[in-house]
């Protein structure tokens, strides 16, 4: 399989990891935080607050899978990805000293998102040399 394959494998990835997030929060949020065994509050507040970010979190995968699917914005999308899950890893690592050791699910998505993360990091570098040695350029 070639560099971009793997790119894009790896943005088909993300794109599903990210929207199916994103969906379930938007769509039936006591059901996302339940299957970490997190009870939420019938709360409108509360839920609005959960549904705000599972908006941004199913355009933003479902941009990066429609770069996927027709090999276009790559970079851009390897980009929002890390950005997106990177993000969500040092959330999660500023409340382990803040809040305490979460579960081992939670842990488990840590992983997960550091992986896919750096993973996505290396993607847009991979994608910069690539274009710059198309154009003849040195990689920065």
């Amino acid at each position: 399989m070639t560099t971009h394959g793997i790119i894009r494998a790896l943005l088909g990835i993300n794109g599903v990891v990210l929207t199916g997030i994103g969906v379930m929060l938007v769509s039936d949020p006591h059901a996302m935080f339940a299957l970490n065994g997190v009870t939420l509050s019938p709360d409108p507040n509360l839920l609005s607050e959960l549904r705000a970010p599972g908006g941004a979190l199913a355009l933003g995968g479902g941009f990066v899978l429609a770069s996927a699917a027709l090999g276009l914005w790559m970079r851009a999308a390897s980009g929002l990805s890390a950005l997106l899950l990177l993000g969500w890893a040092l959330g999660r690592l500023v409340s382990i000293p803040l809040d305490g050791m979460p579960d081992a699910g939670l842990l488990t998505a840590f992983g997960i998102e550091l992986v896919l993360g750096f993973a996505s990091v290396w993607a847009m570098r991979a994608l910069s040399e690539s274009s710059a040695l198309e154009a003849g350029l040195e990689p920065a």
